[in-house]
């Protein structure tokens, strides 16, 4: 079972008070942050406020622990944990053309690489790839270019977060996010377009992965 980023921030705080050799309150690493509240902290490592990409930045440069994973759980928490021999695409995912997702899929080992650049986020997980979005989704996900897409784990709660779906009929993909809807578990567009795709057992809708980064 994946660890929470509320409990990876509440690791980070006491990975920084062994590194120095003494307690951390909450109220001490939120001064450290910038003069932040200790409420702040307090809600971030309870979950009832989840901390956005510029905070876990933040805590990661002052408890010394890597973004990847403080973010993500990607990788080990410490870059010294790093081995030498990292993954087949150096920890960063290609960055793919949208019709080539079926090919990467099928064998992400064997996909040619040949020419592609690679994402500049480190995600250590050889099923993870980078998609160049099709000018449709580039617009109405304005001004995101480019997704990185991490597979799903088995009975991984998906809840209110971006899945990349595809048909199993007609191989069409897309960017939604899964959430439940009147009891019912449903794929909605991001930009609200309705009716949302409804789950059912028999359904030929499946999950690819995951949206955990989208950037220009």
């Amino acid at each position: 079972m994946a660890m929470k980023l509320s409990g990876r921030i509440k690791i980070a705080r006491q990975h920084l008070a062994q590194t120095i050799g003494r307690k951390v309150s909450q109220k001490e690493l939120g001064e450290m942050c910038g003069g932040w509240s200790q409420n702040r902290i307090s809600n971030y490592e309870a979950g009832t406020r989840t901390a956005p990409p510029a905070d876990c930045q933040v805590i990661a440069n002052i408890t010394g622990v890597r973004i990847e994973w403080l973010q993500l759980e990607s990788g080990p928490m410490l870059e010294s944990m790093i081995k030498e021999k990292q993954t087949y695409y150096k920890m960063n995912p290609p960055i793919i053309e949208w019709h080539e997702i079926d090919n990467f899929l099928a064998n992400p080992k064997d996909f040619d690489f040949t020419g592609k650049e690679r994402s500049p986020f480190a995600i250590n997980n050889e099923g993870a790839f980078a998609v160049v979005l099709p000018q449709l989704s580039a617009h109405r996900y304005n001004p995101t270019k480019i997704a990185i897409i991490l597979p799903i784990e088995k009975d991984e709660n998906l809840t209110n977060q971006e899945v990349m779906c595809r048909c199993k009929m007609t191989g069409e993909k897309a960017l939604k996010f899964y959430a439940s809807v009147f009891g019912a578990i449903s794929l909605i567009d991001p930009a609200k377009v309705f009716p949302p795709i409804t789950l059912e057992q028999d359904s030929t809708i499946e999950i690819i992965g995951r949206v955990v980064i989208k950037y220009e």
